[in-house]
């Protein structure tokens, strides 16, 4: 289960940019890879590792980045 901190982090990201699908778009675009839209969701509800919801929150702050 993740941190409170990092689960917060993510739910605070994927507000940000507006839905779990978007989220995943977002990723896709930097890795050509991602986690589906559900598993974002899921790791928003806390049922992920720390691990995973880092690598999302990263993926995330980088696509962002890239995208301004």
């Amino acid at each position: 289960m993740a941190s409170t901190e990092r689960t917060d982090k993510l739910i605070e990201l994927v507000n940000h940019i507006g839905s779990t699908r978007k989220a995943e778009n977002l990723i896709k675009s930097v890795k050509n890879v991602a986690p589906t839209h559900s598993a974002i969701y899921k790791s928003m509800q806390g049922s992920g590792t720390d691990y995973i919801v880092q690598c999302y929150i990263d993926d995330l702050l980088t696509a962002i980045r890239n995208s301004s």
